[in-house]
């Protein structure tokens, strides 16, 4: 086998989650390594390993129920049993183990991506609680990132507010990443794909298993533009551990975080608890000091989160352009003139290339540039590639 090989293996063991791993690695060097270690070496480790009292930072949950926001981060020490070590040198379990997931894998389109491998996300390297294999269908995330993340069980202000702040993160070139839970998570993710944005949901379940399954819609589609990201094995269900655990992924993968609406102890302030540990910027939507859903915002921003309004502020801040509010044909006629007008008119979501910008328009290469530059600093047009633009 190879080293994605040894990867696969490692991952598709039952129970065999990041810090039993990481622990693993630590000790033995490799997956490669821990594949072929000899039963005398591992159970040397597990009686080693159970003699020690270690503190290890990780997330702790209280309750059975993943809607339940009863999570704190703290110190405990990682189980690790006699089951794990039997099915590590259990080989004829992990061939089947392998199939299994490699079945999955070729039907659902997925693929797989590990640490080291030239494909993992340089922006998970330094986590606390690392990620050592990713499973997704579609592709990773490659641009500039905000996470839009909230209540479950949102206002209609919220979700006009999820909405817009996607559309114009979309509209700024922002690539939005989402958990695909009900509510703010779903209204940002529409909002950003509505915009014309890569959309990528990172679950608490595997990759081909639709969590939760009225979702399906979304899921579908951002398979096509975006992707479908976990670091749990295909077919895995989603656990109630799994969800808190996974936002370390959202936050890990974005560039900044958008709060939407959060209750004082809502589940979304892990994901804002890891971000601060990363040094990640915090913006929050503002509410009325009444409202329970914005309780947890309204703390946010009395910490020094940034305020949202619409998503433009954000757009402005990691890519240092702006995108301007929409207007009527007729004002932005008259804002940009009738040469801007016109190229600015020609332009789709469809990328079109300098050449033939200037064709249509029926204006020279040279003073379709300076329009072009124009209209791209003002934040009306986006270059996505060399020569060729979309409108913002």
């Amino acid at each position: 086998m190879n080293d994605k090989m040894y990867w696969l293996w490692l991952s598709g063991i039952d129970n065999m989650w990041s810090k039993k791993i990481e622990i693993l690695i630590k000790r033995f060097g490799s997956a490669e390594e821990i594949y072929k270690v000899s039963k005398k070496d591992i159970m040397a480790f597990y009686r080693d390993y159970n003699k020690v009292e270690e503190n290890i930072n990780d997330i702790v949950f209280n309750s059975n129920n993943q809607n339940d926001t009863k999570y704190v981060i703290k110190g405990h020490k990682v189980e690790f049993t006699m089951e794990d070590v039997n099915r590590i040198l259990d080989k004829e379990y992990g061939k089947k183990k392998l199939e299994d997931m490699v079945k999955i894998m070729d039907r659902e389109r997925m693929k797989f991506t590990y640490m080291g491998d030239e494909n993992f996300p340089i922006k998970l390297y330094d986590l606390t609680t690392p990620v050592y294999t990713l499973f997704y269908i579609g592709k990773l995330p490659t641009g500039k990132t905000c996470s839009i993340i909230g209540a479950r069980n949102c206002s209609e202000y919220g979700k006009k507010y999820a909405l817009t702040v996607g559309e114009n993160l979309a509209r700024g070139n922002v690539e939005v990443i989402s958990g695909m839970a009900r509510g703010i998570d779903t209204y940002g993710m529409y909002g950003a794909y509505r915009g014309g944005a890569n959309v990528y949901a990172v679950l608490g379940s595997g990759a081909d298993v639709c969590y939760p399954k009225d979702n399906l819609e979304i899921y579908e589609a951002i398979k096509q533009r975006g992707g479908i990201i976990s670091e749990y094995p295909p077919g895995c269900l989603g656990l109630p551990w799994h969800f808190p655990h996974r936002n370390r992924i959202i936050s890990g993968l974005s560039d900044c975080v958008a709060v939407i609406e959060a209750r004082k102890k809502s589940g979304s302030l892990i994901t804002v608890s890891y971000a601060i540990q990363e040094g990640k910027d915090i913006y929050a939507l503002p509410g009325r000091v009444s409202d329970e859903l914005s309780v947890g915002c309204n703390e946010l921003i009395r910490d020094g989160a940034a305020v949202i309004f619409d998503g433009r502020e954000i757009v402005f801040d990691i890519t240092g352009k702006e995108i301007r509010r929409r207007v009527s044909k007729k004002a932005l006629r008259n804002e940009l003139g009738d040469e801007k007008y016109k190229i600015y008119s020609l332009l789709s979501m469809t990328p079109e290339s300098i050449e033939n910008i200037s064709r249509k328009a029926n204006v020279s290469i040279d003073i379709i540039r300076s329009h072009l530059l124009d209209l791209e600093m003002s934040g009306y047009i986006v270059e996505v590639t060399s020569g060729y633009y979309v409108r913002g």
